[in-house]
């Protein structure tokens, strides 16, 4: 039966609960905290297929709106022993293909194959986030004081508690000093080390601003209709 999950009325973990079950209700708790625009999250819901006709199994269901327009966000939860592979991301795909729903996202706990890796970032219709979560539970234990819980992870955007950032170094067209930036591998929000002072700041859309030192950065990407930043420059400099 599904379970309505919000930042006021998070999903408990049980002392009983299995591994994957916990994972589930992680990834459900922190889906609704990361976006304003979420109307609903449920946990373990159900949608009938529209090929199939049969009630289809969900981890987390995501309803709301994207520029003004309502859509619906399918994850899927898997913590196993064994690698994710090609096979589970095709399982998923084929799901969502059934569904009423317009993208899906993989949470992966774990290690992943890179055919797996490969096998999501290409599928388009539907569009499939894979997320990799590797060493640790994405949430402490809940307490009823949301102020007792503090981020461990490297990623400092709102609400994202537990994600690392997956550094990468940009070299820049004008020959000038490279950047270093990346994105967070739970959240996908996108963090530029600030080459002037050294400061860690998270992206607002695509735009970075250092708030030591005012230099400025902006996000890019080799498609000109994709928001799939590949790389980064500066726009303006700070206080030196």
């Amino acid at each position: 039966m599904a379970t309505t999950v919000s930042p006021a009325n998070p999903i408990k973990i049980q002392p009983g609960d299995r591994d994957w079950k916990v994972f589930e209700k992680d990834v459900a708790n922190l889906t609704a905290r990361m976006d304003s625009g979420t109307e609903t999250v449920e946990h373990d819901a159900k949608l009938i297929g529209e090929l199939s006709n049969v009630p289809r199994q969900i981890d987390v269901l995501v309803q709301g709106q994207l520029n003004g327009e309502r859509i619906r966000i399918a994850i899927e939860c898997k913590r196993h022993s064994t690698a994710v592979d090609v096979t589970h991301i095709d399982k998923f795909v084929g799901m969502l293909l059934d569904l009423p729903v317009d993208s899906g996202v993989f949470y992966a706990f774990g290690s992943v194959t890179p055919g797996a890796r490969q096998r999501a970032a290409n599928a388009r219709h539907p569009k499939v986030s894979l997320k990799e979560v590797a060493g640790a539970a994405l949430l402490p234990p809940w307490t009823d004081d949301l102020e007792e819980i503090r981020p461990w992870g490297t990623c400092r955007a709102p609400n994202c508690r537990a994600g690392e950032i997956q550094w990468q170094t940009f070299v820049q067209a004008d020959g000038s000093d490279s950047i270093e930036a990346g994105s967070c591998n739970y959240c996908g929000t996108w963090t530029v080390r600030c080459r002037q002072c050294g400061e860690e700041e998270y992206a607002i859309l695509s735009e970075v601003t250092c708030m030591t030192c005012g230099a400025e950065y902006d996000l890019t990407s080799s498609d000109y209709q994709s928001n799939d930043w590949d790389g980064v420059v500066q726009t303006s400099k700070g206080e030196e």
